[in-house]
């Protein structure tokens, strides 16, 4: 047989060329979307949600602010009566998270940033999307 070599036995699949290269160098050349669904790992930053509160008079309040300084990114702005506590809480850390909005839903309002920007729905849409990381 032409084009065969003696002592191999080559399928018609191992002939064809692949066609999506098995590993890609860079991924600069794609959209965000794209990187987080084909290369998660490679997605520098993770999704976000950050609870932002203001100062209360309230006795839960304390207790409040020992577990936002638990979160994985705490930092405050302001003095007083205009103090705001901002806790960011990434998928590994969604039980905190929850348990610091169920402490905040009996006492004060309190404002839910998704990846530091306030989107619509927040509270509604965007904290309870956070149950699907818990274990």
């Amino acid at each position: 047989m032409p084009g065969k070599k003696q002592g191999t036995s080559l399928k018609f699949i191992d002939q064809l060329k692949p066609i999506v290269p098995p590993i890609e160098r860079g991924v600069s050349h794609l959209n965000r979307r794209m990187i987080e669904i084909l290369y998660p790992k490679k997605l520098k930053e993770r999704f976000t949600i950050t609870i932002v509160f203001g100062h209360s008079r309230k006795k839960q309040y304390r207790e409040a602010v020992e577990l936002a300084k638990q979160a994985p990114s705490y930092h405050t702005e302001g003095k007083g009566r205009w103090l705001k506590h901002y806790a960011k809480y990434d998928s590994l850390s969604a039980a905190k998270l929850f348990e610091l909005t169920s402490l905040l839903d009996k006492f004060i309002t309190f404002e839910v940033l998704v990846q530091d920007k306030p989107l619509p729905y927040g509270q509604d849409l965007w904290l309870p999307l956070m149950w699907i990381f818990l274990h």
